[in-house]
Formats: structure tokens, sequence, C-alpha cells
């Protein structure tokens, strides 16, 4: 159980930040997308730098838990 607690309260906040504008950045650094562009402006959804960095670092809490999806790059 405790494992499982650890490994939940280091996915919690990215589970938190899904959006439509964080699931396109995230298959980008999968190499999914090799753009953000969409159709329609994703407005106050829309990711910022200072969102990137913090996906990033919130990444790295999970990097050795995800192993068959590598991220590309580190914004």
């Amino acid at each position: 159980k405790e494992g499982a607690r650890e490994i939940h309260c280091r996915l919690l906040p990215l589970i938190n930040l899904e959006t439509h504008p964080f699931m396109r950045y995230i298959l980008q650094r999968r190499g999914v997308f090799t753009s953000l562009e969409e159709r329609t402006p994703p407005g106050a959804l829309a990711l910022d730098a200072a969102d990137c960095r913090e996906i990033s670092t919130l990444l790295r809490a999970i990097e050795n838990d995800i192993n068959g999806f590598p991220f590309i790059g580190d914004e």
C-alpha cells in the first residue's frame, strides 16, 4: 500500500493538470505530434513556458516509473 500511495502522490499533480492542451503537449513530448498547433485556440487553458517547466519537473519525479513511453526533450 505504501508504494502505491507514493506513486499516487507523484502522479496526482499531473492528473490534476489534464486538459486538452496538456495532453497535446505530452503527446508532442512523446514524439506523437510535431507541433502544438490546433484548429481552435486553447484559450484560457493554453500552456505557457512556466507550465511547461512545471510539467517537466513533475515528469522527472516519475521518470523511473515510466519505461515504456519515454518523453523526448526537456523543456
